[in-house]
């Protein structure tokens, strides 16, 4: 993989969710419980010329039960993204997508966020290996 600036920034974003899954998010929160997933050959970041707005940074969310239930752990999550200067909107957007319970719709999900083409999709438990089958391989 060639290190260019588009690859420096992705990996800066991977280092970021690691770090806000895995190192904030209380002690209900394991790592097993958590992947990262980066498609790189599905989610590139946009060469625009200058005059063309840029994309954000986008961080594919798929929540394996409702949004009332993720709603502490969303909560989490998006205050620790702030807390390391991710604001979202401003430089990063968070695609939230919820499967509600229904095992089927983790490869429906995973299979948008690749046609999306969002940069680090984050999932947990069962989610898990849909994700990578939709992004390796």
């Amino acid at each position: 993989m060639l290190l260019t600036q588009s690859g420096h920034r992705r990996r800066k974003l991977l280092a970021l969710i690691r770090s806000t899954l895995l190192g904030r998010c209380g002690a209900a929160m394991r790592r097993r419980d958590f992947i990262e997933v980066i498609d790189g050959g599905a989610a590139a970041w946009p060469f625009a010329a200058p005059a063309q707005p840029t994309k954000l940074p986008t961080i594919g969310f798929l929540g394996t039960a409702t949004p009332s239930g993720w709603s502490q752990f969303v909560a989490v999550f998006v205050q620790r993204l702030r807390d390391l200067g991710w604001v979202e909107g401003r430089n990063v957007a968070i695609e939230f997508r919820w499967a509600e319970g229904r095992t089927e719709r983790y490869t429906e999900i995973a299979n948008e966020f690749v046609r999306l083409k969002v940069d680090v999709i984050v999932t947990a438990g069962g989610a898990v290996l849909a994700t990578k089958r939709a992004t390796w391989p």
